[in-house]
């Protein structure tokens, strides 16, 4: 990092030119180098983005900006979901937000799974439970979700997981990402290991922790369903 000291012509500079940022410090212009991360670093974003939002939009703007849009016929349709879609707040009571949140959530839902916006709102469909389940992070083998019960070939299952966590940390507030987005046929194990190397870049540690989480919705109504979380150990 450098301090930059001005001129008579030049009083001030902010912002990029090339690989150098210069910003503004308490009594000088800062000069530093951009961070553009490792190769594998950007990778991994760019996966991470891909599994998570798919190709049509990774902007949260991409959703507000469509409210505006709509006319009030279509708007009319998202009060109707008040007391059907509802939000929980931190201390976990629940209420019915707006017809601009509800909006929102269905929306972004609806870019996680990979399709379109929706312009008016989904009548309720529900989904099936698929009764997941999680076996032991291997090292030497696999990393196995079992999924009991059959789904629909429009329901979807997004799988969230963390970076690898000491055994003693708790779950509350771990970042996660998507690791994988998938349509569910019924008993089936499905190895989640390459998703989950391809979205961190490397093998967790020996004897830590993964935590888990877990949806499922129909594209059609694709409010978040049958939510669950877990603890895997990553053993041998």
């Amino acid at each position: 990092m450098a301090i930059v000291k001005m001129g008579v012509i030049v009083v001030d500079i902010k912002g990029k030119i090339g690989g150098t940022i210069f910003q503004g410090g308490r009594s000088a212009t800062v000069m530093r180098t951009k961070n553009n991360g490792s190769k594998q670093q950007v990778v991994n974003q760019q996966l991470n983005t891909k599994i998570l939002f798919g190709p049509i939009s990774n902007r949260f703007g991409a959703v507000t900006k469509g409210w505006s849009k709509l006319t009030e016929v279509q708007r009319a349709t998202w009060s109707d979901l008040l007391e059907v879609w509802t939000f929980t707040d931190k201390f976990g009571d629940t209420y019915n937000g707006t017809p601009f949140q509800i909006f929102t959530a269905v929306n972004l839902n609806r870019l996680q799974i990979d399709q379109a916006q929706f312009t008016s709102a989904p009548t309720f469909s529900a989904a099936t439970d698929l009764g997941v389940t999680f076996e032991d992070y291997s090292l030497t083998g696999t990393w196995n979700l079992v999924m009991a019960n059959t789904a629909t070939l429009t329901q979807k299952l997004i799988v969230k997981a963390s970076a690898n966590q000491n055994p003693t940390k708790s779950v509350q507030g771990t970042s996660k990402r998507a690791i994988t987005l998938y349509t569910g046929k019924g008993n089936e194990s499905v190895d989640l290991k390459a998703a989950y190397l391809a979205a961190y870049g490397n093998e967790p540690i020996l004897g830590s922790v993964i935590f888990v989480e877990t949806w499922n919705c129909k594209k059609q109504y694709p409010r978040q369903q049958f939510t669950t979380t877990a603890v895997v150990t990553v053993v041998e």
